[in-house]
């Protein structure tokens, strides 16, 4: 083998590993998206989370203030993006990565709303007085027992103080 012959494959391997770094930048891409609500508005702070297959753990990002974001250096293929926010149902959705991937526009329903209320009252028939006087007016308290064993209203009590203005 000549000089020429040296020279020739020198230069083959100089083109070779000058084009390993772009085949590797093009292997991975940058995955940009927006997360809003169902009228258009932007949600800030959303929890972003890319699950990639290929990786050993799904990494997570937050949405900023206009609602975007990215990740860097996604290698091309089918990942999963998936989305929460407090006061929105989850969301996932499958992408695939390649070197015109357009940005992810991802939706956020509103979560139904859930809703408790509790109650809590003295028993009528134990803590509250059985007539209340107001404004001259008679107001008077059936227990439930009173109820159960057919008690009227006009059955007679005695009063604890006097009505003035009582007929």
């Amino acid at each position: 083998m000549g000089v020429t012959g040296v020279l020739r494959r020198i230069g083959w391997v100089v083109i070779l590993v000058s084009l390993l770094p772009a085949a590797g930048a093009a292997q991975t891409i940058l995955l940009e998206g927006r997360v809003t609500d169902p009228l258009g508005g932007t949600i800030n702070g959303a929890l972003v989370t890319l699950s990639d297959p290929a990786a050993a753990a799904p990494r997570t990002t937050r949405t900023g203030a206009d609602g975007t974001f990215s990740f860097a250096a996604v290698p091309s293929g089918q990942v999963s993006v998936q989305v929460e926010a407090p006061g929105f149902e989850p969301s996932t959705q499958s992408v695939t990565v390649a070197a015109t991937t357009a940005p992810v526009a991802m939706v956020l329903q509103i979560a139904g709303v859930v809703e408790s209320v509790g109650v809590v009252a003295p028993k009528l028939e134990e803590e509250l007085p059985q007539i209340i006087e107001r404004s001259g007016v008679r107001v008077q308290t059936i227990t439930g027992a009173e109820i159960q064993n057919g008690a009227t209203t006009t059955s007679p009590r005695r009063f604890r103080r006097s009505c003035r203005d009582c007929s």
